[in-house]
């Protein structure tokens, strides 16, 4: 047979697609030509989740469904979306209107046009509409600084060195700490 057809459901190499939830269960990255198929049918998809032994780079793509993370994030846009993230998140662009639920860890990832709820860990990243619950922590790791550049609302949170505060930032609440280096 030739021509064009519309994949509705099925297991395949590292995904599984269902009324349209996609599950992420291996290595998916659609940076690379292998996965071209499903970039094409990213349309019929209504959910992303992510498992918990898997990855997910959604290359120069758009991600405009929700998704569940419990594996890792490594790249691809999302724009309008809410990302739950019970995994960890070490790379990839989330726009405006983008909500960033953080149960997890985030080390990497632009951050600067969407709202970040953490909950856990931040050890990277760019950062604007930032706020931090009870028991979360804000700190650099390694080579890797953890920038904001605008509101930080902190509700009993940790914001502790080595992290970077851009010309923008500023606390609108601060029931937590907040670490700052004071220079002379």
């Amino acid at each position: 047979n030739t021509g064009n057809a519309t994949v509705t459901g099925g297991e395949f190499n590292g995904f599984k697609l269902k009324n349209g939830e996609l599950t992420i269960t291996g290595n998916v990255d659609l940076s690379t030509d292998a996965f071209h198929p499903l970039t094409n049918g990213l349309g019929n998809v209504s959910k992303i989740v992510i498992g918990s032994d898997a990855s997910f780079n959604a290359g120069n793509n758009t991600v405009s469904v929700g998704v569940t993370n419990k594996g890792t994030i490594s790249g691809g846009t999302f724009s309008a979306v809410e990302v739950r993230n019970d995994g960890a998140i070490s790379g990839g662009t989330f726009n405006s209107s983008t909500r960033v639920m953080n149960s997890g860890r985030i080390s990497g990832g632009d951050f600067s046009n969407a709202t970040v709820n953490n909950y856990r860990t931040i050890t990277g990243g760019t950062f604007a509409d930032l706020n931090l619950f009870s028991d979360s922590r804000v700190q650099g790791e390694g080579d890797s600084v953890p920038t904001i550049n605008d509101e930080i609302e902190n509700m009993g949170g940790q914001i502790l060195q080595p992290c970077h505060f851009g010309e923008g930032a500023s606390v609108t609440q601060n029931n937590g700490t907040i670490e700052v280096v004071v220079t002379a």
